[in-house]
């Protein structure tokens, strides 16, 4: 799991299936998540760490299996694009 540099979206990867990235909301004063639209969002076979860059445009997933990356671009609502 990561947390956005801005704090306001939290990432995980779900390595069971079907696999895909879960990504929520971070409600600022309470601490609560809620699912962001769209999301879990598709990944291939595996996914393992996420990572997001400085600036919170693009997210990068890696595999377990087969050493794959996939990198997603974030809109302003947290929403993974391929």
């Amino acid at each position: 799991m990561i947390v956005e540099p801005s704090g306001t979206f939290a990432y995980v990867t779900n390595n069971q299936p079907p696999f895909n990235i879960s990504a929520y909301a971070i409600d600022r004063s309470t601490g609560a998540l809620s699912a962001v639209p769209g999301s879990p969002f598709a990944t291939g076979a595996s996914p393992a760490f996420v990572a997001v860059d400085p600036l919170g445009k693009f997210a990068y997933v890696t595999s377990f299996s087969s050493g794959t990356i996939w990198a997603y671009s974030i809109d302003a609502a947290a929403v993974l694009l391929l």
